[in-house]
């Protein structure tokens, strides 16, 4: 007798790529992902703040620059107003600015595509984005409270960029999860391990999470090295 053909519905419906129609030509959203995320690690090594010192623009500075230590050689460097002991201790975290873009980008790799990837996506590029807001936040908080506006930094196109490049990552990994849930839906009624609705729940949580961990990672490399 001829056997009955085995229901698709029989699993959890794989998370798939979506298309994006950009001035009338379709890309792939995993694509665009890939490319914000090497748009936000490109934007570690461009300036992205200027320091004025007494209102005199004392120069500009990448996130490079305050990880590695390197000095602009056609200006006065930043460097030269602080203890260069105290701008060792404080820096060095900033690498983290470089490997959450990455990270973002090895999740946009992963080719097993049935264990809803879209969240970490989410979450990678949108806790780049909010520790780099609230970091910049924190940073002239301080420097205010030190120096009382004596010193001042403030953002440039680069750092507007970063944050830019990771919430369109962040975005279409929305609308990738937001289709996988409409599938979900679809197939309430014969799919068998059903993905609970908290899933925007879940996401959220994952996005505070990594924030909270690359601000922890942040201080502890900058308090080790």
């Amino acid at each position: 007798m001829p056997q009955q053909p085995v229901q698709a519905a029989a699993g959890q419906p794989v998370e798939e790529d979506v298309s994006i129609n950009i001035a009338g030509h379709k890309i792939k959203g995993r694509l665009i992902m890939k490319i914000a995320a090497i748009v936000a690690a490109a934007c570690f090594f461009f300036p992205m703040f200027t320091v004025s010192c007494a209102g005199v623009n004392v120069g500009s500075v990448s996130m490079a620059d305050l990880t590695f230590e390197t000095e602009d050689t056609t200006q006065d460097s930043y460097y030269d107003y602080y203890d260069s002991d105290e701008e060792e201790n404080g820096t060095v975290g900033m690498i983290v600015f470089l490997l959450a873009p990455i990270s973002a980008f090895c999740i946009c790799m992963v080719k097993n595509e049935g264990k809803g990837w879209g969240k970490e996506a989410v979450a990678a590029f949108g806790s780049s984005a909010l520790a780099l807001i609230s970091l910049y936040f924190v940073i002239t908080n301080t420097m205010n409270d030190e120096y009382g506006g004596y010193v001042q930094a403030k953002p440039m196109f680069s750092y507007y960029l970063y944050i830019i490049a990771c919430v369109v990552g962040a975005v279409v990994g929305i609308m990738i999860i937001k289709e996988h849930q409409k599938k979900i839906t679809a197939n309430v009624g014969t799919v068998q391990h059903v993905e609970k609705p908290n899933v925007w729940v879940k996401t959220a949580l994952y996005t505070v999470g990594e924030t909270f961990a690359i601000y922890v990672l942040f201080f502890l490399l900058s308090a080790t090295f």
